[in-house]
């Protein structure tokens, strides 16, 4: 079996997924794990591991070092990672429970596996010989946007001589707005993210059944992060909008509405409408 670098990997947690769910509360199962896979040769059983020097850049991301997300084969039904892991590793390696952190486990119908960390001299190949283990990835930390200060629309830079091509007009939309008057209504959404910012007017300013921001559960917790990678989940997906947010962002493309937005701090440069402004949306 050969060690495998995503080019591409967002954790379950880190990512922006859409999931329309018309009929059901129930998302479980609704994930799409989008991968971009390079192989590079694995060193020697003798050699420690050096995944870090083997793996190369990556773009702005940092490689969090001994610390690797394991896909398990899903046929073997497997009832605790951690304990097999610890288990495993302890008695054929010799690799103390003190020296592995779990970071996360993850057991759904399209991936099961486990995120953990191991300080104590070992190679990719002990990673590698966990029972029922198919695939061994790096984990990078991946550092959130930047803040965006400087906005000039496009008929400020034109001198107001050209009218602004908005993404509306270039991808359909605003077609099915005009001619189908379609604006979502009845669909669900789930912004599987950093949580939303359900106060924000454009999105409802509340949270709940009567809300436009209907349901949802933070399944980490505000103070998770790389450095802080153990999850204490809440039923508040409230995202904070700090310089590392991003669902607030992705719940506006989707259905936010500031038409007719007066509240200062909130006023858009342009009124504009999401996608599908009638959705009902959940956050995570």
């Amino acid at each position: 079996m050969k060690l495998i670098i995503p080019g591409m990997f967002f954790l379950m947690f880190g990512m922006a997924l859409f999931v329309v769910a018309n009929a059901s509360d129930d998302v479980d199962g609704a994930f799409k794990i989008l991968q971009k896979f390079a192989d590079f040769t694995v060193g020697k059983e003798e050699q420690p591991s050096e995944i870090d020097s083997a793996a190369g850049p990556m773009n702005d991301y940092t490689l969090i070092p001994k610390t690797y997300l394991v896909q398990f084969d899903q046929r073997a039904r497997i009832t605790n990672f951690e304990q097999l892991i610890i288990d495993f590793l302890g008695r054929s390696r010799g690799i103390p429970r003190s020296a592995i952190t779990m970071r996360q486990t993850i057991s759904t119908s399209l991936f099961s596996g486990a995120s953990f960390s191991v300080n104590f001299e070992h190679s990719i190949k002990a990673i590698e010989s966990i029972p029922d283990v198919i695939s061994v990835y790096p984990v990078y930390s991946v550092p959130g946007p930047k803040p965006f200060t400087n906005y000039v629309s496009s008929d400020q830079k034109n001198n107001n001589q050209e009218a602004p091509a908005i993404a509306h007009d270039l991808t359909g939309v605003a077609q099915i707005h005009d001619q189908m008057k379609n604006f979502g209504k009845g669909v669900r959404i789930a912004v599987i993210d950093s949580g939303i910012d359900y106060f924000h007017p454009a999105l409802g300013g509340c949270f709940g059944s009567q809300c436009k921001v209907a349901f949802g559960h933070d399944f980490v917790g505000d103070r998770f992060s790389a450095s802080n990678p153990i999850p204490v989940s809440d039923d508040d997906p409230i995202d904070d909008c700090s310089a590392s947010s991003h669902g607030t962002h992705v719940a506006g493309i989707i259905a936010a509405n500031a038409t007719e937005i007066s509240q200062i701090g909130f006023m858009p440069i342009v009124p504009f409408l999401g996608v599908a402004p009638q959705a009902t949306l959940g956050a995570c």
